[in-house]
């Protein structure tokens, strides 16, 4: 066999390798983000705290990610019509992000309780950390111990 197809059989299985670590390491590190947003997000919470400036960090704010889920179609496609978005929302598939805005906009801004048994959709909240850069970007230097 040519020498030159087995020295690039090994450069790829040691890619193929390489890979599987770096997803290794990055699972570890988004499991790791996740539990110190829910830290970060509790924290705010128990100290009332909505959003904060920082200098490097931007502003720091406490949110949610709105999933909702279709679990009555009946109920949902009726709710979704008498407000006008089903086609809209409905195409091939459920618009999900058209979906979450709605349900976000008409229910979780305005009194926090979602009507799921009527309404037919299911929603879950889960806590958010988002950030947005701070203006005028470059490098600013971080205190000690942050």
């Amino acid at each position: 066999m040519d020498q030159r197809i087995l020295i690039l059989t090994a450069e790829l299985m040691q890619i193929r390798k390489d890979l599987a670590k770096a997803n290794e390491v990055k699972t570890e590190l988004e499991k790791k983000k996740k539990q110190k947003s829910y830290e970060l997000w509790n924290t705010m919470d128990a100290e009332n705290i909505q959003s904060f400036k920082h200098e490097e960090f931007g502003t720091v704010f406490r949110s949610h990610k709105v999933w909702c889920k279709i679990i009555d179609t009946d109920k949902a496609y009726k709710y979704l019509r008498e407000r006008g978005v089903y086609d809209d929302i409905m195409k091939i598939e459920p618009r999900s992000g058209r979906l979450n805005t709605l349900i976000k906009e008409e229910y979780i801004k305005k009194s926090g309780v979602v009507p799921e048994g009527e309404i037919g959709i299911q929603v879950t909240l889960s806590p958010m950390i988002g950030n947005r850069q701070a203006k005028g970007g470059g490098e600013v230097e971080r205190p000690e111990g942050l």
